[in-house]
């Protein structure tokens, strides 16, 4: 990778820690890295990987977590992990998601210091150095922004910058524009992620939510190793709901709001059309304004109703409690377990 695409610290709010004393280097490192269907990218991605992190601390582990792969991505990390003493694998009974791989990787994570990349290798590992340094200087959550989004198609990136938008105005928190899952943490905000048990997760808010000292640093995404983006349009604007929801009850007061405005808006329109009536005798024929009022409210009512829903459904699967994952298979761990789902 060329000098172009290192770090560039652009924003730090870690005023809670004194950064004229730098922290020594860490005992421990952890590299956690969601994989779905990235069999192609395994044998690159850790020998582009491990030379890295070797050099950065004395003990080090890589957990790669197979989230329900149907391809060979798992038996590929299984073969590798034979000849690598630092790589552990997790492997999930199905597909939960990337969010769910994640926090499943830092539950089994021991590491001083954990790094969270994709499997891609989109998110340059030769930036792991830099990142260190700005753990050493005090911060607990080193995150790393895109600097563009020329991979992704308009629509999307509009979607996103809309999406955006309403978050930065809607949550009690900073939420913070283009950062990627690519970051590095200290262990006690990794245990404080960890605290956070919602079954429906929007990773991204949570790691701004907790609201450790952060730095925030630019980099220029690679060119995918191999295959094709996961993320379709769908999913992600169904992520984007669940984010939203999950973080704030604006869209609620926001109906209520329209729910009010509209009611006075009703009352008005029904005293002019009494007052009209009684001062100069004309009767309102209306067939065609009643229709297009009732075909109106109708459909608020419904779209404040799915809004409604749409927080019951949050509830329904936040009371069943149920796992955020379950593990299938693991391996180089120190005792190494299998659970089968039920």
């Amino acid at each position: 990778m060329d000098d172009t695409s290192a770090g560039r610290s652009v924003a730090d709010n870690s005023n809670h820690s004194d950064n004229k004393t730098l922290r020594p280097d860490p005992s421990s490192l952890s590299v956690v890295i969601p994989f779905y269907n990235e069999a192609e990218c395994v044998d690159l991605l850790l020998d582009t990987l491990l030379p890295v992190v070797r050099q950065l601390c004395h003990s080090i582990e890589v957990i790669c977590v197979d989230d329900g792969s149907s391809d060979n991505t798992g038996p590929t990390l299984l073969n590798r992990c034979r000849d690598i003493s630092e790589l552990r694998v997790i492997r999930l009974s199905r597909n939960f998601g990337q969010d769910a791989a994640i926090t499943a990787g830092l539950a089994h994570s021991s590491g001083q210091v954990i790094c969270i990349m994709d499997a891609d290798l989109q998110h340059p590992p030769a930036l792991l150095p830099e990142m260190l340094n700005a753990w050493r200087k005090g911060s607990d959550m080193v995150c790393m922004i895109r600097k563009h989004r020329n991979d992704e198609t308009p629509l999307v990136r509009s979607a996103k910058s809309v999406f955006y938008w309403i978050m930065q105005r809607i949550c009690s928190f900073e939420m913070v524009q283009s950062a990627a899952h690519f970051r590095l943490m200290d262990r006690k905000a990794c245990d404080a992620l960890l605290r956070l048990t919602e079954r429906s997760r929007y990773q991204a808010g949570l790691y701004q939510w907790i609201g450790f000292p952060a730095t925030y640093m630019e980099y220029t995404p690679d060119q995918r190793a191999a295959g094709s983006t996961k993320w379709l349009l769908l999913p992600m604007l169904n992520r984007a709901l669940r984010g939203i929801i999950s973080f704030s009850s604006a869209p609620l007061r926001i109906w209520s709001f329209t729910g009010a405005a509209i009611a006075c808006m009703a009352f008005l329109y029904g005293f002019y059309i009494v007052l009209k009536t009684l001062i100069f005798g004309i009767d309102f024929p209306g067939f065609a304004t009643l229709a297009t009022l009732i075909l109106f409210f109708s459909g608020v009512i419904l779209l404040s109703i799915g809004m409604i829903g749409e927080y019951l459904a949050g509830l329904f699967e936040e009371v069943k409690q149920r796992p955020l994952y379950l593990i299938y298979e693991t391996r180089g761990f120190e005792q190494d377990t299998i659970e089968r789902k039920s």
